[in-house]
């Protein structure tokens, strides 16, 4: 194995010892991910040899690039091979709320290869911090409260006061509504700029959507 910067590493050596930029970081729900094409990018940059195979499945008669469980739910599978070294990685299909889907479409199956293939990546090093703990509860890896220890000390559940997140699902939801009850521009507008001051706590594909529902229903008034 042979490296243009550090041959005398290994691959896990190199990568994992990489800060990526907050720029190549995106943000899907509560989860961090690496742009795609960066990380390709930059791992080809640094090991030249590497490739990566996007698993296919037979499902019936079909052949599709993503598997099914019993439930129905669809998985993809991505391998990333650097030099003799193989990892594979298996990412489940989701949609815009980040919720598994059982018949997905071809945007989704992409998206999902796409995060499968930064994932594997990461298991030879590259980002692996980021994915560090989100297999885990939210409140693990925080100090554990008074109330927390009141709890477990006398065994009687007590209220524990935590932060919450915005629930986008629901703010997503009120806002269609809210544009379908639009009867002129001006209250698009104020839509409009609702959904800017919101958009960095969005996902990439919620943010495409909201973009598509604003456009229809410029057309829908001016006509």
């Amino acid at each position: 194995m042979t490296s243009k910067t550090q041959p005398e590493k290994s691959p896990w050596q190199t990568l994992s010892t990489i800060t990526i930029n907050e720029e190549h970081i995106k943000k899907k729900g509560k989860f961090r991910y690496i742009s795609w094409a960066w990380a390709w990018e930059y791992v080809k940059d640094l090991y030249p040899d590497t490739t990566y195979n996007k698993h296919i499945f037979k499902i019936g008669e079909r052949t599709l690039p993503y598997m099914q469980d019993d439930a129905g739910y669809a998985y993809v599978m991505v391998t990333v091979e650097i030099g003799d070294l193989k990892k594979t990685e298996v990412y489940p299909v989701t949609d815009h709320f980040n919720k598994s889907v059982k018949n997905p479409n071809s945007f989704d199956v992409n998206t999902a290869l796409q995060r499968c293939l930064t994932k594997a990546l990461a298991m030879h090093g590259f980002g692996h911090y980021i994915y560090a703990g989100e297999d885990l509860p939210p409140e693990l890896d925080k100090p554990q409260s008074a109330e927390q220890t009141k709890a477990e000390k006398t065994r009687k559940p007590v209220e524990v006061k935590t932060n919450i997140e915005p629930d986008l699902d629901v703010w997503f939801e009120t806002f269609k509504k809210s544009v379908e009850k639009c009867e002129t521009e001006k209250d698009r507008l104020v839509l409009v700029d609702s959904a800017g001051k919101i958009k960095k706590d969005l996902t990439e594909e919620m943010s495409e959507e909201v973009r598509k529902i604003l456009h229809e229903r410029k057309n829908q008034l001016a006509a």
